[in-house]
């Protein structure tokens, strides 16, 4: 099953709060909370600024599991960023001007789909060469939940079953 984020890795962002931050995606997944992207934070001289919430023993070169919600895409950022007078509204819905940082206009999200991981790891099972093999195995595998069903529900007449699939896997084996 794939999933869709609005991001993928090596996106650039913004913050959505008065306070300008840019961060580069370094992974997006999805979480009880929605939508969770690992940020490479920088600060407005392009320069990496490193984890900045309690470390807790995790990451100390990134910010992990921010809401993607309080962020925004945006292209690469020209650093160093620019102060500039940018239109706002006050605490009355007035329209008023603010000095923030420039992180230029905030681009749609995308539709990116996860490649689906496969694990290059194979099992550490001897699985039977042929068809005859797996019949052999597949009946006496028969007959033992058979028979672990029977005492499990008290029907000992179920045992003279197992014991037919066991004689059929023993003739097949011969």
């Amino acid at each position: 099953m794939s999933e869709v984020f609005p991001v993928k890795p090596g996106d650039w962002l913004a913050s959505n709060g008065d306070d300008t931050r840019v961060a580069h995606v370094k992974d997006v997944f999805a979480d009880r909370s929605g939508i969770a992207v690992n940020l490479v934070l920088y600060d407005v001289n392009g320069e990496r600024i490193g984890r900045q919430s309690p470390i807790c023993g995790g990451p100390r070169t990134y910010e992990p599991a921010c809401d993607f919600a309080y962020w925004h895409r945006i292209n690469a950022p020209h650093f160093p960023l620019q102060m500039k007078w940018m239109p706002d509204t006050d605490h009355h819905g007035e329209p008023v001007f603010i000095a923030k940082y420039d992180t230029g206009p905030a681009l749609p999200n995308r539709q990116w789909i996860r490649p689906i991981r496969i694990s290059r790891r194979l099992p550490s099972l001897t699985l039977p060469t042929n068809n005859v093999e797996i019949e052999i195995a597949s009946l006496r595998r028969a007959a033992q939940e058979i028979r672990d069903l029977s005492r499990k529900h008290n029907m000992p007449e179920m045992i003279a079953r197992a014991v037919e699939l066991e004689k059929e896997a023993d003739a097949l084996s011969q």
